[in-house]
């Protein structure tokens, strides 16, 4: 798993996100998932272009079933957004990059520096 992307699981849930000054990123997924195999570049990506602003993380739901009752998960892959610990903001089953950006920057953190060296406005 790469070093941005922690697995969270029921037993550090509530410190990690209950810790976070940070807006955070959950990734509900099992390894057998396509969909949510697919999805990693995407989400890795944006968990490089936000890093410092957003803390992402990974639910095996599998592994984590709790956790997936708790949040209401009934298919994979979904994206969960929290803010302050409380969900502001749902994806289900989302594959770009684009829509992840566009949910955290609507709902989460800035995006900082572009990889193009640009600042936001």
């Amino acid at each position: 798993m790469p070093e941005d992307i922690a697995e969270l699981s029921e037993d550090s849930f509530d410190d990690e996100i209950g810790r976070s000054a940070l807006p955070v990123l959950i990734d509900f997924h099992a390894p057998w998932c396509i969909d949510c195999r697919r999805l990693e570049p995407a989400l890795q990506q944006a968990a490089e272009d936000f890093r410092g602003r957003l803390k992402v993380y990974k639910v095996d739901v599998d592994m984590q079933e709790a956790l997936g009752r708790r949040f209401g998960i009934s298919t994979i892959p979904v994206l969960v957004l929290l803010s302050g610990g409380c969900e502001v903001k749902r994806l289900v089953n989302v594959k770009d990059k684009l829509r992840i950006v566009e949910m955290i920057e609507t709902f989460g953190a800035p995006r900082g520096p572009d990889a193009a060296g640009e600042t936001p406005s």
